[in-house]
């Protein structure tokens, strides 16, 4: 157990010798195993022997699907508003701000900007507009609301200006 386990496993109480092995009558535990360090604590996992024929044929069925797949992408012809993006690509939780620039250049992949966009130069871009994003555990989650509103914001600005 503790070659297998880890050392101070069967001290600890997790065995793994409780399986049992395939017989001619039943396939008995195969492919169940005792495992550490995969989840919070150590327990029973299953695992599926992939050939690799098997490997092949589903990462091809993953590529085809891939590429039928439509993404909402912009022609790099027009400029791109960074707030209407940040909101489009978000959700309804904070994200971290360096999580945000993959997120930009997967939704404009003609973007140039957002191709070499960086987490720090994200947060620089969005003071800039307005929008706030506080250091919090060194994450820099960026509010959905925060995004919102430096929208609305500048909506209210421009209507005040022509109006």
């Amino acid at each position: 157990n503790d070659a297998a386990l880890g050392t101070g496993s069967y001290k600890a109480g997790i065995s793994a010798v409780g399986l049992e092995p395939k017989t001619d009558e039943g396939p008995g535990d195969v492919g169940t195993f005792m495992a550490r360090g995969f989840t919070p604590k150590p327990g029973l996992l299953r695992g599926y022997y992939v050939s690799q024929a098997d490997a092949h044929n589903v990462i091809q069925r993953a590529m085809q699907l891939l590429e039928n797949a439509t993404f909402a992408t912009h022609s790099s012809d027009k400029p791109r508003d960074l707030l209407e993006d940040v909101a489009a690509v978000m959700g309804a939780e904070p994200i971290p701000a360096a999580d945000l620039p993959a997120l930009l250049a997967r939704y404009a992949p003609s973007w140039q900007p957002y191709k070499t966009l960086t987490g720090k130069q994200l947060r620089e871009q969005l003071a800039g507009l307005g929008v706030r994003v506080p250091t919090t555990g060194n994450r820099y989650p960026v509010h959905p609301d925060a995004i919102r509103r430096a929208l609305t914001d500048r909506a209210q600005a421009r209507e005040e200006d022509t109006g």
